[in-house]
């Protein structure tokens, strides 16, 4: 419930709710001009505690990440798939820094994927965008924020020029052939029939 009073700088409320452990904390906030202004905030405030959602917007980026990842992730997946969690949070690190969670605007994240990972090829975008997306669905299941910001996300195009280098033209799989049969003393020589 919200209790109201005025101040020398305007009107305050204060709401007193119990957190997720069943502890009592106190949120309030004062400056608003008059009392309606106070109320309709406080309102806000309680509707979000009545769904279930997190008072604490100070929950820094990085750190939410880093704690869901060590909670969820590194118990249930392999070394590798761990180092590639550990890698996503250097990204988000190195862009987002001391960033809250309740401040990233998808224009922010979009910045983040366009400018900041431009220099990574797109598996790796892919790969650090749908860690941190599985990351902020659970930010808003656990009420930490109420919008995903991850939502609308551009990813860059696949660079498809390089795909043409990776086969062999018919006339070099041809020399190919030609090369190596004259000695089939490798077993490598021989897969190349096969194929």
């Amino acid at each position: 419930m919200a209790y109201f009073r005025k101040r020398d700088n305007g009107w305050e409320y204060r709401i007193s709710y119990k957190d997720i452990t069943g502890k009592y904390r106190q949120k309030s906030k004062s400056g608003f001009k008059t009392k309606k202004q106070a109320e309709l905030e406080a309102n806000k405030i309680e509707i979000e505690l009545s769904k279930g959602f997190q008072i604490n917007n100070n929950i820094e980026f990085c750190t939410y990440f880093k704690n869901r990842s060590e909670l969820y992730k590194k118990p249930n997946v392999t070394a590798t798939t761990w180092d590639k969690y550990n890698y996503t949070l250097s990204k988000i690190k190195g862009y987002f820094d001391k960033a809250k969670l309740s401040s990233i605007k998808p224009s922010h994240y979009q910045k983040f994927i366009s400018d900041y990972l431009n220099q990574y090829n797109w598996q790796t975008i892919k790969m650090i965008n749908t860690h941190i997306r599985q990351s902020i669905k659970m930010a808003i299941h656990e009420g930490y924020i109420t919008k995903d910001f991850t939502a609308f996300v551009v990813l860059p195009k696949p660079d498809d020029s390089n795909v043409d280098s990776k086969f062999l033209e018919l006339s070099e799989y041809q020399k190919l052939i030609s090369e190596t049969s004259n000695e089939v003393k490798y077993k490598s020589h021989f897969c190349i029939y096969l194929i």
